[in-house]
């Protein structure tokens, strides 16, 4: 399993998940990865600091998926950043 990790820009972040006035770069990415069958998990879920709230995490299977996850969520106004978090070494 491998983790695409995802900053939103704060206020694109605060509509995640919420009938508010998602904004529609919001929308967008929400729909490509719905059409990947996958979602934007909170990394901090009910955090009050914006900028801990504005990371997210999509789990992934594979490392073709989260390739599909970054490319569906590169051009989008609402992602800041996106990579593929890497994988931790086993202890020694």
């Amino acid at each position: 399993m491998l983790n695409v990790m995802v900053q939103l820009a704060p206020e694109a972040a605060l509509a995640v998940g919420t009938d508010r006035d998602t904004p529609p770069a919001v929308r967008e990415a929400e729909e490509k990865l719905r059409t990947l069958q996958l979602a934007l998990e909170p990394l901090h879920p009910g955090a009050q600091d914006r900028s801990l709230a504005s990371w997210f995490r999509v789990r992934v299977e594979d490392e073709a998926t989260a390739e599909l996850v970054l490319t569906a969520l590169s051009d989008s106004p609402a992602v800041e950043s996106a990579y593929v978090e890497p994988l931790s070494a086993p202890p020694a």
